[in-house]
């Protein structure tokens, strides 16, 4: 009986020496883990807040061009590509038909038809591989939008834009983009 005790005490310490080394390393890691995502919404809180500061000043000034398409001229890069395509094509369209209304007729990174003077990332959360941050215009705690970005070879770059009472950036150029097709608009003449 004796040996038995002995051989039942000796086999849970070898599967116990083990649990508790991974235990131990969970907890060893987790606040590594932690600190990495942290530096990751940090980063993309950065890359948010200076691109819409220089935006916004952008906006405020006096351009034959809209800001956004500056901004596409300026760093396209800072775009995905399908995002960027979009817009593009998006711009493209309006200036072929210039007395119609047959692309955006809203500042898209603003969501707004007006100027501010100032923007603050309120919220950056990660969902699976994108980052989600909130921006609020002037003295408004709410976000008036909400940008999508995602690290590409270590840089950021916008891939979406949701609003809070409407559908995403995307979707709107899809729409709109589908409704050129249907109607013929946009071709210039």
């Amino acid at each position: 009986m004796v040996a038995k005790e002995g051989i039942k005490r000796g086999s849970s310490r070898v599967i116990a020496t083990p649990l508790l080394a991974l235990l131990v390393a969970c907890c060893l890691a987790s606040p590594a883990i932690a600190a990495a995502q942290s530096a990751e919404v940090q980063s993309a809180r950065k890359f948010v807040k200076e691109f819409y500061a220089g935006y916004v000043q952008r906006s405020l000034s006096e351009s034959a061009k809209s800001p956004m398409e500056q901004e596409l001229k300026r760093a396209p890069s800072r775009f995905a590509p399908t995002l960027l395509r979009a817009l593009q094509a998006d711009l493209l369209a309006s200036s072929k038909s210039p007395d119609e209304i047959v692309g955006l007729d809203f500042d898209p990174f603003l969501n707004t038809q007006e100027s501010f003077s100032h923007s603050s990332v309120v919220k950056v959360v990660r969902k699976g591989g994108s980052y989600f941050a909130g921006v609020a215009l002037d003295k408004s705690n709410q976000p008036s939008v909400v940008a999508e970005l995602e690290r590409h070879q270590g840089n950021w770059r916008f891939v979406n834009f949701h609003y809070p009472d409407g559908p995403d950036l995307l979707s709107l150029l899809r729409s709109l983009s589908l409704d050129r097709k249907k109607s013929g608009a946009g071709k210039g003449g």
